[in-house]
């Protein structure tokens, strides 16, 4: 079997060329169609390829699809249907917007999928990109439970818990503030005797209507797991005071999942390295993230390749003699907050990227930084850098390309 992968460094598949596509479509795959197993194929090529019968076919991958188009075609393309019904292995990625936003349409198309499949026993639906953030709400669509009876392995984002329970035909108890060990056993694992192994990363948010609620401190939750069937489990809980808003994240370790969403100060490393891990989101509104921190980070994410930082707090620690960071992975950077994360991650003496492409940071951040693009450009870390994302307009001063040459 030969395979023609062309990946972007966001791992996107790109677009074959469009004489080599007629050529493969027109000569080579009619000869050995009959022998094919495994399938990725992408919105601009399913009409070619998918033309005659692939019967050995157990393996398809749909990638970088519009949602309106892959809905149109699982409810009229013929072939494609029979495909769907034949396989065992589907994979599934959705193009999605800038800013993610709930879709009833792709909602359906996994319901969709879920009525046309017979064989289907591993479903990756939108899970398949760490840069991807697709999530569907189930809970509105009808019982779906029963149509993947030979599924054993199933990656999906669902919107709230009430979807996850639905999914797994739970019943629905909130009597806690926080999602905890307790409502995890009374509400899955024990409607669930022969299940084999249950990995969850689960953030909880909070938000304190009523004084006389207490919400349960980290010690709490992890009480909750002691003699559960959850294996080793991480936790960490902390509060916006000012905004009296809570947020819980509790998961399985190791860490079985490319996204880590709102770590803040109050996390707790517990000698366990995430090499999971492929996008980190940061967020805190109380304290600053220090040098030391990142330094940690860097350490128990190994990985990571795209990292958000949210925090208008400005750094405290600001020692020149302080170590050199390394991400060595780092592609993708977005700096949106206080501009002391841009002096953090963009000068070179503090912070090493040998692979960062592309960055999100405020105009406002940069001429600061560069103190109006006058500082050597060699102090910084962007000459690599291949896409620039400004929210606002702004004229490019004469030394702009010195520090953006790719640009």
């Amino acid at each position: 079997m030969t395979t023609i992968t062309m990946k972007s460094f966001f791992d996107y598949n790109f677009s074959m060329d469009d004489r080599v596509l007629s050529d493969i479509c027109g000569n080579i795959l009619p000869q050995i169609h009959l022998y094919i197993t495994k399938l990725i194929i992408e919105q601009n090529s399913i009409e070619r390829i998918l033309t005659i019968n692939y019967p050995q076919l157990y393996s398809l991958s749909l990638i970088n699809f519009e949602e309106k188009i892959l809905f149109q075609y699982l409810k009229d393309h013929s072939i494609l249907r029979d495909l769907i019904n034949q396989i065992t292995y589907l994979n599934i990625d959705i193009q999605n917007a800038i800013i993610p936003q709930l879709s009833e349409i792709t909602s359906n198309i996994f319901a969709l999928i879920l009525s046309l499949t017979k064989r289907l026993i591993h479903l990756n639906f939108c899970h398949l990109f760490s840069h991807r953030r697709t999530w569907i709400s189930i809970y509105y669509l009808p019982e779906i439970s029963h149509m993947f009876s030979n599924l054993t392995q199933l990656k999906i984002n669902v919107e709230t818990f009430f979807d996850c329970l639905y999914l797994l035909d739970g019943l629905v108890r909130v009597n806690s503030n926080y999602i905890d060990g307790i409502q995890l056993n009374d509400d899955i694992l024990i409607h669930m005797p022969r299940l084999k192994k249950f990995a969850f990363s689960i953030n909880t948010g909070a938000i304190i209507e009523n004084t006389k609620i207490r919400l349960q401190s980290n010690e709490d939750i992890r009480n909750s797991f002691i003699r559960r069937r959850y294996g080793q489990v991480g936790s960490y809980v902390f509060f916006k005071q000012m905004e009296e808003i809570g947020h819980c994240h509790i998961y399985s370790l190791p860490y079985q999942f490319e996204h880590f969403f709102g770590l803040s100060n109050s996390f707790h490393f517990q000698d366990v390295i995430y090499d999971k891990v492929r996008r980190l989101t940061m967020n805190d509104i109380a304290l600053p993230f220090e040098h030391q921190f990142f330094k940690l980070i860097s350490y128990y994410f190994p990985f990571l390749k795209e990292l958000t930082i949210f925090n208008g707090e400005g750094q405290k620690d600001k020692q020149d003699s302080l170590t050199l960071i390394i991400f060595p992975h780092l592609i993708f950077l977005d700096l949106n907050s206080h501009v002391d994360y841009a002096e953090q991650f963009l000068l070179a003496k503090k912070t090493h990227l040998p692979c960062l492409l592309d960055l999100c940071i405020t105009y406002e951040s940069l001429t600061i930084l560069t103190n109006n693009f006058i500082t050597d450009p060699m102090h910084f870390n962007c000459s690599q850098i291949k896409k620039l994302h400004i929210n606002e307009p702004f004229v490019r001063p004469k030394t702009f390309h010195k520090y953006f040459p790719l640009l």
